[in-house]
């Protein structure tokens, strides 16, 4: 039982933290910051630099791992890992977009974000030369679009997660 409440406690807060991240991100950040210009540019790439994506990451693999230590327990012990329900079709699809997104965080956003981070310490507090300024302009472009795939991801995985022991 104690083993239970602490899976669901890592899985649920590690995933609101996650999902809402991707969320604010894809929704409100990155729009203020292009508004923004040069400046959100600025913003984006000091949140990049931050501690910031790090802990993306580690909530969701926490929630991820979490969530399939839950499925074990509670519906693969007795019927296997092969979904034989409407509840266990949700939450297993959930679980794999919510797997891809994290496929697509470590291969893609993380090597961005540390590239960002990179260029932002390359041209200080100056005006960046052409080629930078180019690579900056594909990196964002790998953030947003990563951020943008993420976010609607991670939200099918909260939709299969909430209806599923409803179907």
């Amino acid at each position: 039982m104690t083993e239970l409440l602490i899976l669901r406690v890592v899985h649920i807060v590690g995933g609101v933290f996650w999902a809402g991240s991707f969320f604010m991100l894809a929704l409100f950040v990155e729009p203020a910051t292009r508004k923004m210009g040069p400046d959100g540019g600025k913003f984006m790439a000091s949140l990049a630099g931050s501690g910031f994506p790090i802990a993306m990451m580690v909530a969701g693999l926490l929630t991820i791992l979490a969530g399939l230590r839950l499925y074990g327990l509670l519906y693969a012990g007795a019927n296997g890992w092969a979904p034989k329900s409407p509840p266990t079709m949700a939450l297993l699809s959930g679980a794999v977009t919510a797997i891809l997104a994290i496929v697509i965080g470590v291969s893609i956003s993380r090597p961005a974000a540390s590239r960002m981070a990179v260029l932002a310490k390359e041209v200080g507090g100056g005006k960046p030369t052409d080629p930078q300024a180019a690579e900056i302009v594909r990196v964002r472009g790998r953030l947003v679009n990563s951020a943008r795939v993420n976010a609607v991801l991670v939200a099918f995985a909260v939709l299969m997660m909430s209806v599923a022991r409803y179907l």
